[in-house]
């Protein structure tokens, strides 16, 4: 395989899990902050705010890491942030972490 095609293969490879990862997260969403916030009024409104923190810094993300010139090292580093932050996401018993989190997760893989 040539240089060019496997390069583009780990580009589209790392790009399908994290949109994988991304689409089985948002259902998840709503039993994770359900289970830490028992009781809890407003929790359609924590978990739009969650989702759109996420999108908005998925767009500044975008914006910032697209004058960059090295795209293979950034979209790596970028999947790593992103496998840390979603597996600590999920590991969280505290809401405050996972609004400290999410941001994060979005502008991580740029």
């Amino acid at each position: 395989m040539e240089k060019s095609k496997k390069g583009l293969l780990v580009v589209f490879l790392i790009v399908f899990i994290s949109m994988i990862a991304i689409g089985l997260s948002k259902p998840a969403l709503t039993f994770k902050v359900k289970s830490l916030e028992m009781g809890s009024s407003f929790l359609s409104l924590k978990i739009g705010l969650l989702t759109s923190m996420f999108m908005i810094f998925r767009a500044i993300g975008s914006a910032i890491f697209t004058k960059i010139k090295r795209k293979r090292i950034t979209a790596t580093f970028g999947f790593i942030i992103f496998s840390l932050c979603f597996t600590a996401y999920n590991l969280s018993d505290n809401y405050a972490v996972i609004v400290l989190l999410k941001p994060l997760e979005g502008l991580s893989p740029g």
